[in-house]
Formats: C-alpha cells, sequence, structure tokens
C-alpha cells in the first residue's frame, strides 16, 4: 500500500481500532494545528513532520489504551524523508499522518520551508492500514 492510500470505510467496518482512530481525527487536527502554528522558520531548515508524528503518538496513546492498542513514536516512508504515527493491536496496524505536502516544501537533502497560511481538517488526517512486519522491522534493524 502506497502511503497516500486511505483506507475506505467499508473496508474496515468491522475494526474498532480504525473507528476510534476515526473518532481521534478532531483531536490529531489540532495538535498539528498547534505545532504547525509554533513553527517560525522563515527559510528552509528541519521540517516538522517529526514533531506531528510524534504529538500524534502522545495523542494515541492517552486515548486508545482502553482498547488494548499501542502506539509508536513513528514509522518512516521508504525514503527515510517522511515521519508519521503507528498504532496496533494484536490483530492489526494503522498509520496515522497528515503528509508534508500539506504543510511544508522540500526534500531531505535541502531541507523544509513552511507553507504559510495553512488550516488543517480532518480530510487531511490520513489513516491506512499496514503490515505490522513493515515497521517492526524498521525499529528491529536499528
Amino acid at each position: 500500500m502506497k502511503i497516500n492510500e486511505i483506507i475506505t470505510e467499508g473496508s474496515t467496518s468491522k475494526s474498532t481500532l480504525f473507528r476510534d482512530l476515526k473518532w481521534l481525527r478532531t483531536v490529531f487536527v489540532m495538535g498539528a494545528q498547534r505545532i504547525y502554528d509554533r513553527w517560525n522558520r522563515k527559510g528552509y531548515g528541519d521540517g516538522i513532520c517529526d514533531d506531528i508524528a510524534v504529538r500524534f503518538t502522545n495523542i494515541l496513546n492517552k486515548n486508545i489504551k482502553k482498547f488494548g492498542a499501542r502506539a509508536e513514536r513513528y514509522g518512516r516512508n521508504k525514503a527515510g524523508t517522511h515521519a508519521f504515527a503507528v498504532v496496533y493491536n494484536d490483530t492489526e496496524s494503522y498509520a496515522i499522518d497528515i503528509p508534508y505536502w500539506k504543510y511544508e516544501l522540500g526534500n531531505n537533502r535541502y531541507g523544509w520551508k513552511k507553507i504559510d497560511g495553512v488550516k488543517f481538517t480532518e480530510e487531511d488526517v490520513r489513516i491506512f492500514k499496514i503490515a505490522r512486519l513493515s515497521w517492526m522491522d524498521y525499529y528491529e534493524s536499528e
């Protein structure tokens, strides 16, 4: 599954974890907006996807433990240039993300620049199913 694919509601209608994640979209938006609004960089430099991933992980760990799920600090795309939160339970695993192109320009080599005037919405929050091994291998290899 590619990072920009979103799980459709019909494909996961029996998933309690997915329903809980959808319910948290408003909280994810508020958390990401707070990080973005505090980002004062005018030129190119460090981006904020790591900060957003950590904020999402904190939100997840405060809100989903009662469902037997756990969140990790973050996963990374194959190029290693973008971070996102990962949440899992005994049967399923999801990534939660706002794609970087919504709020920053650039790449890993030259740095990132803030896109001015961004206001996140629930539609910006991507929740997509991932294979547990695809991100577990990443952590175990470090």
